[in-house]
């Protein structure tokens, strides 16, 4: 049994090793594989053992039973201050050289535990991951495998890590499109991928954010490590993809866990090559890499209700290999994985400004409200009592006609003086008057509706094939 204050260590330690997995290394040295990426599995754990003796409690102070237990684990190592002949009877008096010996060994055991367990229940999202990214639920046995084996097919890509050459599979890239002929199989010819996509498969970003997002431990999520998570290492990228291919490698071998086991013997290899590939694209198409971790991130972080700030770059580099280093051009387009959102000409589209029509009606309505006003403010002169009703419920051609029409007659049947024609005519004066009000109204409606679209956000009609055209 280890002491109350070692095991708080060890549930901090285990904290840390959830994180230095998916930030740092994912695996560890392998006998059969030569790398200098994969560290010892006792270099990571005293690692993350140093790293939680110096967490901070509720208070901000560090953690005096952590500090403790660490101590007491490193003997000698740790009591440096003082007397040393005190420290060493310090020591003596706590356990000895083989006791503590024993207890280290059995805290790394502990500790090393957690590393396969999170392994596994990343593999076990990546799974989901894999059915609803590329639509596998609705699919026959048969071609959910033959989608499987298409997409862990790899290619051939040029390194600079001295090993000249690695594998990459499709599943890794964007612009991914599933094909079956009328006998319902996989029509290979139809099949596509986009090699100038490295890394931006839908699949990254939603494994990342369903996992250390939501299903992973608390003391080992994003939220624990925002500022560290937000730069979306190389090694999390790496381990992501494998456990994408693990997940991928079930489904093509109908769902036989225990021949693809996420072990570090069958993934570190994998992974060695998955991060020489990642720092090629570091080394030569800098600019892309940076923009593929902003698309990641903002993918993320948008569902995690954080608004990164978007880098714009560009810049081309070297070929080489599958992957056309030369055509891995940022910020002309975006990815298919991240076209979750309408372009602009869609949006440009679907908000097209009033019609002629839609903007006569209301120009219409107040004409004839402006008429009624300016009847209802003037007075009618005595000859004006037999003047039909206002021309303005008419066409404006037609009610000009009228009015004059009228004017005539009234000359002609009434008998009154000058001053009851001066009257008829001051009258149908203002007719013409309230009409061309009429049309003056129109045109400054038409006016205002302009200004309130421009004003909402929505553009002229002209603006669109510009924005088609983009």
């Amino acid at each position: 049994m280890l002491p109350a204050s070692v095991k708080s260590l060890v549930s901090a330690a285990q904290n840390c090793l959830h994180l230095h997995i998916a930030l740092k290394a994912a695996w560890t040295k392998e006998t059969s594989i030569t790398s200098n990426r994969l560290p010892s599995s006792d270099k990571m754990i005293g690692a993350c053992i140093r790293k939680a003796h110096l967490g901070h409690g509720k208070s901000n102070k560090h953690n005096a039973d952590l500090k403790k237990a660490f101590q007491m684990l490193q003997g000698l190592k740790a009591k440096k201050d003082g007397d040393l002949k005190a420290r060493k009877a310090e020591v003596r008096k706590e356990m000895t050289d083989e006791e503590r010996e024993a207890m280290r060994k059995k805290v790394y055991t502990v500790v090393w535990t957690c590393s396969s367990q999170t392994r596994n229940e990343l593999k076990k999202k990546a799974k989901q991951v894999v059915e609803q990214v590329f639509k596998l639920n609705g699919l026959s046995v048969a071609q959910r495998t033959e989608i499987a084996g298409w997409l862990l097919e790899t290619h051939s890509t040029t390194v600079t890590d001295g090993s000249r050459k690695r594998n990459i599979a499709n599943f890794v890239f964007g612009g991914i499109e599933f094909h079956f002929d009328r006998k319902k199989k996989l029509d290979r010819e139809r099949m596509k991928v986009e090699p100038t996509e490295p890394f931006r498969s839908d699949c990254i970003p939603e494994l990342i954010y369903q996992y250390y997002g939501l299903a992973g431990h608390p003391d080992a999520s994003i939220n624990s490590a925002f500022e560290e998570f937000s730069k979306v290492p190389l090694n999390l990228i790496a381990l992501s993809c494998n456990a994408i291919e693990a997940a991928l490698m079930e489904v093509a071998l109908h769902n036989q866990a225990t021949v693809t086991v996420f072990s570090n013997k069958n993934f570190a290899g994998k992974w060695d090559g998955v991060m020489a590939v990642l720092e090629t694209l570091e080394d030569r198409a800098t600019d892309y890499l940076e923009e593929t971790h902003e698309l990641i991130w903002k993918d993320i972080s948008t569902r995690l209700n954080a608004t990164p700030d978007a880098v714009e770059v560009s810049g081309d580099e070297q070929p080489g290999g599958f992957i056309p280093l030369l055509q891995l051009h940022c910020g002309t387009s975006k990815p298919r994985s991240h076209s979750k959102e309408p372009g602009t000409s869609k949006a440009a589209t679907a908000t097209k400004p009033l019609s002629s029509t839609a903007k006569a009606k209301p120009s219409s309505s107040s004409k004839t409200t402006k008429n009624t006003e300016s009847a209802k403010g003037k007075k009618t002169p005595p000859s004006s009592k037999k003047t039909p009703p206002s021309p303005s419920k008419k066409p404006r051609s037609a009610g000009a006609a009228s009015s004059k029409s009228r004017k005539k007659q009234r000359g002609d049947q009434e008998d009154e003086g000058d001053k009851g024609e001066a009257g008829g005519e001051a009258g149908s004066g203002d007719d013409r008057e309230g009409d061309a009000g009429g049309r003056s109204e129109v045109n400054d409606g038409e006016g205002v509706q302009v200004d309130e679209l421009q004003e909402s956000g929505q553009e002229p009609v002209a603006g669109t094939p510009t924005e088609e055209g983009a």
